[in-house]
């Protein structure tokens, strides 16, 4: 599950919240229930979800890790749910690059899913980078 995900991301000078303070906890409990308790993590992830005020990276963070956990459970309906949801997602601090990266990532990670569930996620990014 590793990737760039934890890197550093301009948050346009919000890191005095603690709104944001607490949801980067809670996004870091989850990720560290991944290898382990997935399930569990995946339900982290979505509290960061619905705690959430307003956009942030760590509803973005959350998003992308919710689609390759739901993926590693074979949970594709909520996977793709969560795809579609994640590539619809506005915020100030995220770039085009940002979601390119995203795309391409997720694309590699859901490469092995079945047939239907796979034409549905090309389906959700075509509709998306319009092409």
């Amino acid at each position: 599950y590793e990737d760039d995900d934890d890197e550093y991301m301009s948050d346009d000078g919000d890191d005095c919240m603690e709104e944001g303070d607490d949801l980067e906890g809670m996004y870091y409990d989850a990720k560290d229930k991944i290898d382990d308790e997935p399930e569990e993590a995946a339900d982290g992830f979505m509290l960061v979800l619905e705690r959430e005020d307003e956009m942030s990276k760590w509803c973005w963070k959350a998003m992308k890790r919710l689609v390759r956990v739901y993926c590693s459970l074979q949970r594709y309906a909520d996977m793709v749910q969560m795809y579609g949801r994640l590539l619809e997602y506005e915020w100030s601090g995220r770039t085009r690059n940002d979601t390119e990266k995203a795309i391409n990532k997720l694309l590699d990670v859901m490469a092995n899913v079945e047939a239907e569930t796979l034409a549905s996620v090309h389906e959700i990014t075509t509709k998306y980078v319009g092409t």
